[in-house]
């Protein structure tokens, strides 16, 4: 929860000055309330999201929501939008450095590198970032994390760090 206050806060001016609403701050799930990942490394990614998520957003404002869901193993965190989305055949191309999917024609700043770099943090924390997305519908964008163990296991020191060949 302290990662997702924060992250709204500082995307929040961002989100005011283009009149797009940000929900609330989700709870996490009791069981999963913290990721086994690197400390900076997961706000860097949702920063990243949400950001994009302001940017390309519906003319005149939109929302922005944060969904936090959990299974076994995995923390899943939604960013989920009501902007512009993206047409189903400009979707292979999301995770190409440098694409901007014709961003570029426009007032948006970027460079086509975000989503790209953030999908990449992911995997290296043994994670993934999926999209979904229907042009004019807006997108979902989804973290997944390996969840952490509570706190009482990692005071008993039973963590093992991931293996450097399974990165």
């Amino acid at each position: 929860a302290p990662l997702l206050h924060d992250c709204l806060q500082m995307v929040a001016p961002q989100a005011q000055a283009d009149g797009v609403v940000l929900g609330e701050v989700p709870e996490p799930p009791v069981a999963h309330d913290r990721v086994a990942a690197d400390p900076r490394r997961p706000k860097q990614v949702l920063l990243n999201l949400l950001s994009n998520a302001i940017k390309y957003h519906r003319p005149g404002g939109g929302r922005v929501d944060l969904q936090v869901l959990a299974d076994a193993d995995q923390v899943h965190i939604e960013v989920i939008d009501d902007g512009v989305g993206i047409a189903a055949e400009r979707m292979p191309e999301l995770f190409q450095p440098f694409n901007r999917l014709g961003a570029e024609r426009t007032t948006v700043q970027g460079t086509g590198m975000g989503l790209y770099l953030s999908r990449a943090l992911a995997e290296l924390m043994h994670g993934s970032l999926t999209v979904d997305s229907e042009q004019g519908r807006g997108t979902r964008v989804r973290v997944s994390l390996p969840a952490s163990l509570p706190a009482a296991a990692e005071a008993t020191g039973t963590l093992q760090a991931p293996s450097p060949g399974n990165a």
